[in-house]
């Protein structure tokens, strides 16, 4: 259902909102970035050119649609990083989220890191 609504406004902060507090009670991973995306506003930019969801790194392409913090955008994988390495494109937004939820998993410290100080 909550898909559903995504794939009916991708905007719609709610729906990822519910979508984060269910995968958690899951203790899916990926809630934490679907959490961020909320907390943030933030969602790939659907570029209808290319029919790609893409991820922009904000240090080149500022305030645009799906821009993100450059350290966080230089962790996404998968998709089609562009030839300039400014963007990157995914073919559905859920691929794009997908891949933000694993960089944003990337860049949280393991306990064990933590530990070992």
């Amino acid at each position: 259902m909550v898909r559903f609504l995504l794939d009916g406004d991708e905007h719609c902060h709610a729906a990822r909102f519910l979508l984060a507090e269910w995968l958690e009670e899951l203790g899916d991973s990926r809630a934490e970035g679907y959490l961020w995306l909320c907390h943030r506003g933030v969602v790939p930019q659907d570029y209808r050119g290319t029919h790609t969801w893409d991820w922009n790194d904000l240090e080149a392409f500022g305030r645009m649609a799906g821009a993100l913090p450059h350290e966080l955008f230089n962790r996404l994988t998968g998709g089609h990083l562009a030839n300039t390495a400014h963007y990157r494109e995914y073919q559905s937004r859920v691929e794009a989220e997908q891949a933000l939820c694993d960089a944003i998993l990337r860049s949280i410290p393991k306990k064990e890191e933590f530990l070992d100080k």
